[in-house]
């Protein structure tokens, strides 16, 4: 017994080894199967619903929205309109009152009205940026036909940035020496500080002059229409049939009474006084005409032929 009893415990001992490794391997097999079930706790709740996973209980991974950053750019709109008109008198006074009606007001304008074959000119506007896009759009056909349209667009936002931050910096610098100014004694010191005082004074309202001009420009778009007149063959006529024919003889044959008319008119002074002088001048004639033959002497009578041949005597 004592032999078999040293043996068994002696495989016991050489078995210990593999009965460890096989606990460790278990341990490692109910860890790997529960660690799923872990994973929906170290969420923040709301993966399964904003990721859009599937049902059938795949993993979902969470992503946080991202909020689109408001657009907050500084930009200059230029926009310049051609625009094709009948009249371009009465288109003039048409765009303005468009223009206000969109918020928007004239801020220059160069048109020639000499002759309304050839007139037309720009007018410029300002306008707010969002209602720029509604008044091209009622240009045409409200008020003629647009033959052009260019648009520039124009990024000034890191001009805009740097000149607020050149002008907090020129603000507490003016500050600083104002300061200094206060606590002077120096006459000296006084001027100096008087001189250097005056000088950032200069650059702070430069500064701020040419933050107003950016921001009018950013504020309110320039838009630049050019009006033109229609060419003739593109402004709608009656049909060239024989009542317009007819109309426009019977024009031209008033028109040419109305020159008759007028050249009676300006040559009539001019008529009768040279009238006046021919018949003066003919009377004259006359008298000289009839004098002449008055004082003209009688021709003797010519002898008989018969008288001449014959001798005397016979």
């Amino acid at each position: 017994m004592r032999p078999l009893a040293r043996t068994l415990s002696v495989a016991a001992l050489a078995l210990l080894p593999f009965a460890a490794l096989a606990c460790s391997a278990s341990d490692q097999d109910s860890s790997s199967v529960d660690a799923p079930a872990e994973l929906p706790a170290q969420g923040d709740g709301q993966g399964l619903t904003d990721s859009g996973g599937s049902e059938g209980g795949g993993t979902a991974t969470t992503s946080p929205a991202i909020a689109p950053p408001e657009d907050d750019r500084a930009l200059i709109i230029e926009v310049t309109v051609g625009l094709e008109v009948d009249d371009v008198a009465h288109a003039v006074n048409e765009v303005i009152g468009l223009a206000r009606t969109n918020g928007g007001e004239l801020s220059a304008s160069s048109v020639d009205l000499s002759d309304p074959e050839f007139a037309g000119g720009d007018l410029v506007f300002r306008l707010p940026p969002d209602q720029t896009d509604a008044f091209i759009a009622s240009l045409d056909p409200g008020i003629g036909r647009r033959t052009q349209l260019q648009t520039s667009t124009e990024d000034v936002t890191l001009q805009v940035t740097d000149l607020d931050v050149r002008i907090d910096s020129a603000r507490a610098s003016l500050d600083r020496v104002q300061a200094l100014l206060a606590e002077a004694k120096d006459l000296g010191e006084v001027i100096a500080l008087e001189s250097e005082l005056t000088e950032r004074q200069t650059v702070l309202e430069q500064l701020l002059a040419e933050q107003t001009y950016l921001e009018g420009r950013v504020a309110m778009s320039t838009v630049t229409v050019h009006l033109s007149a229609a060419p003739a063959d593109d402004v709608a006529s009656e049909s060239d049939g024989i009542g317009d024919a007819f109309r426009k003889g019977w024009d031209g044959f008033i028109g040419f009474l109305g020159g008759v008319v007028r050249f009676v008119g300006y040559t009539l002074p001019f008529l009768v006084l040279f009238g006046l002088a021919g018949l003066v001048a003919w009377r004259i004639s006359r008298r000289v005409a009839r004098r002449n033959r008055s004082a003209a002497p009688l021709h003797p009578p010519v002898p008989d032929e018969d008288l001449r041949t014959s001798a005397p005597g016979s």
